[in-house]
């Protein structure tokens, strides 16, 4: 929907609509869309980097499978309900596959401790950048 100048993308939530997210369509420099998704794609603290996150919508369903503190879960959503299951690792591959329709998909190890371990595994390798992932 607009808003304004932004576009608005909304879902039906308990009977109301709620804001996903929102972007104004004017154009961008590609260098600004590279960072962004440099970023979001290798930053150690990214939910990208860490886990899984994937999701579809059809008519009456929405299904996101994601981890969530090293465990995958996978969330339904229908006007009437909401339910939550956590899927076992080796479930996850059949699942991407079936129900998302993404085969051959390189599944992350999945564990609580993820964005640390590989912040750990950056400071090893680059001590000059200590100072940009700090030990918490």
């Amino acid at each position: 929907m607009q808003d304004g100048p932004e576009n608005v993308l909304q879902t039906l939530r308990d009977g109301a609509w709620m804001d996903l997210y929102g972007f104004i369509p004017d154009p961008v420099e590609l260098i600004d869309i590279d960072v962004a998704n440099w970023y979001t794609s290798t930053n150690p603290r990214s939910p990208f980097v860490s886990g899984i996150f994937v999701a579809t919508q059809r008519p009456g369903l929405r299904r996101t499978l994601m981890t969530v503190e090293g465990q995958a879960q996978l969330t339904e959503r229908t006007p009437q309900a909401v339910s939550v299951r956590p899927v076992g690792a080796e479930d996850v591959a059949d699942m991407l596959a079936d129900d998302f329709d993404l085969h051959d998909v390189p599944i992350p190890r999945m564990r609580a401790s993820a964005p640390e371990a590989v912040t750990d595994s950056m400071r090893r390798s680059r001590p000059d950048a200590a100072r940009h992932w700090p030990a918490r």
